[in-house]
């Protein structure tokens, strides 16, 4: 089952009807300063990142210019406190089947969770549609 990690922004709104579209199930971990992410989520989400914290911090956001010489010589449970206090400090959304985890709307990149089968399913529809189309 996928898991969308994101306050309501307007990329939230754009994945969560991509998934809708795509007949795929999710559930929503809406985070806001009265019901922020959690350590053990955080923890988390960082160990599905090839990259750890660059993967996952916003650091075009304001909260993250203010605090970047903190963050700079943050441990990393530091990091995760400050996470937990400024939200904004994460890319939103972020979309994880568990195994894999995508940060940011890419239409492109949604294909990832797209089930094998199900993509087959389209490709062969794609290819009887062509053939019979082909031999009119």
């Amino acid at each position: 089952m996928l898991t969308i990690y994101s306050s309501r922004t307007h990329s939230y709104h754009l994945m969560a009807n991509w998934l809708k579209d795509h007949q795929m199930p999710y559930r929503e971990r809406i985070f806001t300063p009265k019901q922020p992410l959690t350590r053990k989520e955080i923890f988390y989400l960082l160990s599905l990142t090839e990259n750890g914290f660059d993967d996952l911090l916003a650091k075009r956001s304001i909260d993250y210019k203010n605090l970047k010489d903190q963050i700079d010589q943050c441990t990393t449970s530091e990091l995760v406190d400050l996470i937990v206090s400024h939200f904004t400090l994460l890319q939103r959304p972020i979309i994880t089947d568990g195994k894999k985890l995508l940060v940011g709307f890419n239409e492109d990149s949604m294909r990832l969770f797209i089930p094998v089968q199900w993509r087959r399913s389209q490709l062969k529809s794609v290819y009887n549609d062509f053939t019979w189309v082909s031999n009119k």
